[in-house]
């Protein structure tokens, strides 16, 4: 026994049709960064007004004079000095009301104040904010590593450096700081090439009467918004982790009703091919009312043709057998027996009945070769659209213009059947009423009455009586007159004359053409039959 039943092509499709949707969407979620990248934008351009702002508050309560004899710098020939003690002292308030590392250098680059040097009462410790939330988040490792996977192989839309040397202290180390000390703003992101970080940096040049006399340089790491973006990555990817989960709960669901049911239908249909045993049943889905339910229902009713077909076939090649072995058995005792006569007469009496049954056996092939081919001549016959009232007027003009031996008064009411046309194929319908009328012919009395009527439309099927004043049939036969092989001929016909498949054909052919033929006796009121009256009744429409 198979703990784990393969999984079907079906299933597979159901998988991946519905994932695909999904993971795009997942992925899309994930390019969240581009997010991400707005918001540095937006800090970097924060961190440039305060660089900004900062350095004009330098530059209007942090400067001197020149004292005379003293050499200006190179690149600056302001008569400003910036003051060491008063920079501090605001760089140590502003990195405290900012929580941001601040560090001032003059025109030659040097460190004039840095808000992490121990005597401005503040050291900023970049990992200290994010220790702080990792200490209170509640998240799972799993999910973090699994995030941080992720993360690392989503394209980023920013191309980061790493950051410069933190340790350095000349401006000249730091991009953003040279660009203020040519008297540029500027602001940058980087990666910290340790810890992996984003930091971020800006710097503005400190001016006074358009010299630059120093710069101010800002930098932080952007902890707070990769914290951001991861926890609101983390709530989206757990919610896209429930979806997946969900996703595949129902694809397997929809499979399992898809994919199983279909499964066991092909199993048992190629079961009932291999091993042909009747005890092999299709499953019934016919409960479920959808389309798997009519596929159930129609292979049930195609393999219960298939049998129906084989009992037909077996039960035709037995008849068949029997209606040969009669005539053959016949014509085995004549010859056996004409072979020990001497007497002329008997001899000849022998051989017209070896002759009889030769043409009867003959007769009796030639009807039994038409009536097995019927079932294919008739599934290729090409249906079109016949004019019944046409039809039934050609039929008329045949039969009352045909001599009999014995004379027929033939009657077609077929009013009703004018502006109705049948599908059908018109040769095979002449055939029917041919085989009906000639029996009639052959049952009725000396200028009988055969009488065809049509009766009006009704429900989209039109019925057609034909009706003869014979013998009509025996009550307990009239269940068996459209058997194979079944007889019932007048008394004054030869044995022999028929081989019972007429009234056979007919049915096949009607059924082909989607109808019904029946029949009844014509009674009268002593109980006595008043002859035959056989009920076609065709699907028809209005021309």
């Amino acid at each position: 026994m198979k703990l784990f039943a393969p999984i079907s092509v079906l299933t597979l499709r159901i998988l991946a049709i519905n994932m695909t949707a999904l993971m795009l969407l997942g992925f899309g979620i994930l390019y969240i960064v581009q997010y991400q990248d707005q918001l540095v934008r937006s800090e970097l351009s924060a961190m440039k007004a305060e660089a900004n702002l900062f350095a004009g508050a330098l530059s209007e309560s942090a400067t001197q004079l020149r004292l005379p004899g003293f050499s200006p710098p190179t690149q600056s020939y302001s008569n400003r000095l910036l003051l060491p003690n008063m920079t501090r002292r605001m760089v140590g308030r502003f990195a405290d009301a900012k929580k941001i590392h601040v560090r001032v250098y003059n025109s030659y680059g040097e460190v004039m104040a840095d808000s992490e040097q121990a005597e401005l009462g503040t050291y900023f410790d970049p990992d200290v904010e994010t220790k702080n939330k990792k200490k209170h988040k509640n998240i799972d490792d799993k999910l973090n590593a699994l995030l941080n996977q992720l993360l690392k192989i989503i394209p980023k839309r920013l191309n980061l450096e790493n950051h410069p040397d933190i340790g350095a202290m000349n401006a000249l180390s730091f991009p953003d700081a040279r660009d203020a000390l040519r008297g540029d703003r500027s602001a940058s992101a980087w990666i910290h090439p340790a810890t992996g970080e984003l930091y971020l940096s800006a710097a503005a040049p400190i001016k006074k009467a358009r010299y630059v006399i120093g710069a101010v340089y800002l930098s932080k790491p952007a902890s707070n918004i990769e914290a951001q973006i991861r926890d609101l990555q983390l709530d989206i990817l757990k919610l896209f982790g429930f979806i997946f989960a969900v996703t595949i709960i129902l694809s397997l669901y929809l499979s399992s009703n898809i994919a199983k049911p279909l499964r066991k239908l092909a199993i048992s249909a190629r079961q009932i091919r291999n091993t042909k045993s009747r005890d092999i049943q299709i499953p019934d889905f016919g409960r479920r009312k959808d389309e798997i339910g009519q596929l159930s229902l129609a292979l049930r009713d195609m393999t219960t043709s298939l049998w129906d077909r084989m009992d037909a076939i077996e039960s035709f090649a037995a008849d068949v057998s029997h209606e040969l072995k009669n005539p053959l058995t016949s014509l085995r005792s004549a010859v056996e027996t004409v072979a020990r006569l001497k007497d002329k007469k008997s001899i000849d009496k022998l051989m017209a009945i070896i002759l009889h049954d030769i043409h009867r056996l003959d007769r009796l092939i030639s009807d039994i070769s038409r009536a097995s081919r019927l079932d294919a001549e008739l599934s290729k016959d090409a249906l079109e659209k016949i004019d019944l009232y046409t039809f039934l007027e050609r039929l008329k003009e045949i039969y009352t213009m045909t001599e009999f031996e014995r004379p027929q008064h033939f009657v077609f009411n077929i009013e009703a059947a004018q502006k109705i046309n049948v599908m059908g194929n018109e040769t095979r319908l002449m055939q029917v009423f041919d085989n009906l009328l000639s029996n009639a012919v052959s049952f009725s009395p000396d200028k009988g009455k055969i009488s065809i009527t049509v009766l009006p439309l009704l429900q989209n099927h039109i019925k057609i009586l034909v009706e003869d004043q014979g013998t009509g049939i025996p009550t307990n036969k009239l269940k068996n007159i459209f058997d194979r092989f079944y007889t019932e001929r007048p008394s004054e016909e030869n044995y022999g004359e028929h081989s019972g498949l007429g009234l056979s054909i007919v049915k096949q052919i009607v059924i082909a053409h989607g109808g019904t033929i029946e029949a009844e006796n014509i009674d009268l009121k002593d109980d006595k039959s008043a002859g035959a009256r056989f009920i076609i009744e065709l699907p028809a429409t209005k021309a």
